[in-house]
């Protein structure tokens, strides 16, 4: 599944970027700075929303999280499925077609892994947790080998990572500013999840 997708993300795709959201690491930043100065999606002090002091703890993150997007900038930005997992594919004659691209966006290669991830791997800093990791990015990793980026892809696997984190909060946040009543309140909480 993951080599599949990574092969997708290698192709020429310039239809990938019409209406997608730009999240790339570039971008990330201050988009994060937006989010955080809005209280109200944020829920600050609620009890689905995020604490003060997670909030500040946030703000004071800022500059590592800038160059932690620093660091992905070398590599050529591509799609992000965004939910990517085994109900979003369809397999067919051993031909994969990915589907539900609604949470989709443009942002580091890597990011794709953060669904993935989160699904797979019941604990990341277990034992157990840290072997399917390695498993699991290892797999994904492999497709790059014959690429340009391929040895660059590795270290940068935790930074990536937390910026998907943030790109997930923003994906909840866009949502929740299209929904209304009780499902506005559960995307907003979303958010306040994926920067926790």
């Amino acid at each position: 599944l993951l080599p599949r997708f990574a092969q997708m993300q290698m192709a020429e795709m310039p239809w990938c970027t019409s209406g997608v959201p730009d999240r790339r690491p570039q971008v990330l930043p201050g988009q994060l700075r937006a989010l955080l100065d809005n209280s109200d999606v944020l829920g600050l002090g609620q009890v689905d929303g995020l604490s003060h002091e997670r909030h500040a703890e946030l703000h004071q993150l800022l500059p590592d999280f800038e160059a932690s997007c620093e660091a992905l900038y070398a590599q050529a930005p591509t799609i992000n499925h965004g939910d990517l997992h085994d109900r979003n594919v369809l397999v067919r004659d051993g031909h994969y077609r990915f589907i539900d691209f609604g949470d989709a966006c443009i942002s580091h290669p890597l990011c794709v892994l953060l669904m993935p991830c989160q699904k797979n791997v019941p604990s990341w800093f277990s034992k157990e947790g840290r072997q399917a990791l390695q498993r699991l990015c290892g797999a994904y990793l492999d497709a790059w080998r014959d690429h340009r980026d391929a040895a660059a892809l590795r270290p940068l696997l935790g930074r990536a990572l937390w910026v998907a984190h943030v790109a997930r909060a923003l994906a909840w946040e866009e949502m929740g500013r299209a929904a209304k009543g009780k499902m506005r309140r559960e995307c907003l909480a979303q958010v306040s999840s994926w920067l926790n």
